[in-house]
């Protein structure tokens, strides 16, 4: 009897703290509510039910309701809130039986929007979220099968991690973050479609065991960090649009450990401003793509097998190019990077060229013209 009186003194007090007075609600922006447009802050917790939840919800709910917090509860299973369509912030956190959350008719949040650690959540259903000026977080929800937010369009940052089952994301109408996008930890996830996705600060796409496919074919300008990683079963990278990587020192350009990968590709890419390294590690890399990359600082590409073709025809402001790679450049790739960088105007000077593999006796002229250039050439057998 003690635990049921205090469960609902917890909710009660949440709803007479944002609400109770003779005045009405204060809304977002300070201005005055009137009764029955909703509490401002509503927070389900403890051992309520879904029975309970529906009435709290719909007697509770209005206008001015602003933050939603569905925490720590132990018997709740479905959660449909339809009355609210923007909220400052909304955090569903730790609920053990929590299996459905549905909110057909929200369209935007302010702050944050979080979704963590409910360990028995399958699917999320955001039908009409278009925009979430704060960060979106999706985390640790293990039995999570499906997230569909179909119409989000913007978002500050958007971070899916460690969702153990997650096989579904739609995310069909995203076309920017300001903030980064990550995606990691989804040992289920075998597509990864951000087909629409034109510009982010950074993205982050790293162990996810079963992913296969990645699709930024319309990506065209990442700000900092570039980082595709340890994904253990993705064949292919493609990026054919994007043009720019990075506008300021310090950040990362990593593409490794992606065990199944023989092709990347950047056809479009023309500078990556100033970050320090562009670092890329790949067991069964053959073929690379920087056919109009004109600006760098280092570029390293190693492979354990022989890489065929390595396309960098446009390459002309650089400091190191590092080519020494652990299975070597065939004599063909040789004499395509070399013929390359020796047709550059204006030429080349003052950058370290390493180049391992056998080269042609057309391939050593040009080096040793690059050389004669101001440059330091090596070529390893």
């Amino acid at each position: 009897m003690k635990h049921i009186f205090l469960r609902f003194f917890m909710i009660l007090l949440s709803i007479m703290t944002s609400s109770c007075s003779s005045d009405g609600v204060d809304g977002i922006d300070g201005v005055q509510g009137e009764d029955g447009d909703g509490v401002g802050l509503l927070v389900l917790s403890g051992d309520i039910t879904n029975e309970e939840a529906v009435t709290i919800i719909s007697e509770n709910i209005g206008k001015n309701t602003h933050t939603i917090l569905i925490k720590n509860t132990t018997n709740l299973s479905n959660i449909d809130i339809s009355e609210v369509s923007s909220l400052v912030k909304l955090e569903v956190i730790s609920n053990e039986k929590l299996e459905t959350l549905n909110m057909p008719n929200l369209e935007s949040t302010y702050e944050i929007l979080k979704i963590q650690s409910n360990e028995s959540l399958e699917r999320i259903n955001l039908q009409n979220l278009n925009i979430t000026y704060g960060s979106f977080y999706i985390s640790t929800n293990l039995a999570l099968t499906s997230l569909n937010a179909p119409n989000l369009t913007k978002v500050s940052g958007l971070f899916i991690s460690n969702n153990m089952l997650l096989e579904n994301i739609d995310l069909s109408s995203l076309i920017s973050a300001t903030g980064s996008v990550s995606i990691s930890g989804l040992n289920n996830l075998t597509t990864l479609d951000l087909e629409t996705l034109e510009s982010t600060d950074s993205i982050t796409i790293t162990q996810n065991e079963k992913l296969t496919n990645i699709d930024l074919s319309t990506l065209k300008v990442v700000k900092s960090n570039f980082v595709i990683s340890d994904n253990n079963t993705l064949e292919s990278l493609s990026f054919p649009v994007l043009t720019t990587i990075g506008e300021e020192n310090g950040f990362r350009f990593r593409i490794a450990n992606n065990n199944k990968i023989t092709t990347i590709a950047f056809p479009d890419l023309e500078t990556t401003n100033d970050i320090e390294t562009i670092d890329i590690q790949e067991d069964l890399l053959e073929t690379i793509d920087f056919s109009k990359l004109t600006t760098f600082s280092t570029l390293i590409i190693d492979s354990t097998v022989l890489l065929t073709s390595v396309s960098l025809s446009s390459a002309q402001n650089f400091k190191t190019l590092q080519l020494n790679s652990t299975g070597k450049l065939s004599t063909e790739a040789i004499d395509q990077v070399l013929t390359g960088l020796i047709h550059i105007t204006p030429p080349i000077k003052e950058t370290i060229i390493s180049i391992s593999g056998i080269a042609s006796a057309r391939a050593l002229i040009d080096a040793q013209a690059i050389r004669d250039n101001q440059n330091t050439v090596t070529i390893i057998q």
